[in-house]
């Protein structure tokens, strides 16, 4: 957009002579040039607006020393990683975005989906900051598994739940827990998957982010670890789809 300032307008004279004054206080006239912005600078406003967002709502609701080495972590990582730089070059009407931080291990991962306006599945999924071929993400090899797309994975009830988020909340973690084996399966497996779970879960960090290009607004909610995480196991062996 262009703001263009008049002090005087003129327009021709209709009975001819001098041209006629027709104004003279200060015009402010809003031009838009929506045609000439580029993705790239479209996604560049974006971008930068989602890091201001990001640091307002860390500043002002992130208070306790655990919760700020962790979310700051994330954040700091931004300027290492790709995201802002996908965000300015991918298109897409929605963007949501998971920047997860893992306390035992000090790692961080981001997975990023891009929907057009009507779509299912998004048509740009990257995770680690790799590009992925969506078939290849939600099927499996030969197709034997096309029908394993979660409900939640697609964009009406994913958009429902980014946009239920709080601000700052304990995380939103699968109360079912998928525990895959061998075709033979041994209690004490069972038992060490429940304990390494748990702890994983207490120490996982998240920033959700949703970012709705039509209507100009970006959701961001970040997620702290459950105290005393909850799940149950099902039990899984890759055979059985076969």
């Amino acid at each position: 957009m262009k703001y263009i300032c008049l002090n005087r307008l003129w327009i021709r004279n209709p009975f001819g002579g001098k041209p006629v004054l027709i104004m003279k206080r200060e015009l402010y006239i809003l031009t838009f040039f929506c045609f000439l912005i580029s993705p790239a600078l479209y996604g560049q406003m974006t971008s930068a607006k989602l890091d201001s967002l990001t640091h307002d709502i860390f500043n002002q609701r992130v208070k306790t020393d655990s919760n700020k080495y962790a979310f700051k972590y994330i954040i700091d990582k931004r300027k290492k990683s790709k995201l802002l730089s996908h965000i300015d070059t991918t298109k897409g009407d929605y963007i949501f975005i998971k920047e997860s931080f893992f306390y035992k291990d000090q790692s961080t991962v981001t997975k990023e989906e891009y929907f057009h306006d009507g779509d299912s599945i998004p048509t740009v999924i990257y995770d680690r900051n790799l590009s992925c071929e969506v078939d290849d993400y939600y099927y499996s090899m030969f197709g034997l598994e096309s029908q394993r797309i979660l409900d939640e994975e697609l964009f009406t009830p994913k958009i429902k739940k980014f946009k239920s988020y709080l601000t700052f909340q304990e995380l939103d973690y699968n109360r079912i827990q998928i525990r895959s084996h061998g075709c033979v399966d041994f209690d004490a497996q069972g038992k060490n998957f429940e304990k390494k779970k748990t702890e994983e879960l207490k120490g996982t960090y998240v920033i959700y982010t949703l970012i709705d290009r039509k209507n100009d607004k970006i959701w961001i909610s970040f997620q702290y670890p459950p105290k005393n995480p909850e799940f149950s196991i099902v039990r899984y062996n890759p055979v059985w789809d076969w």
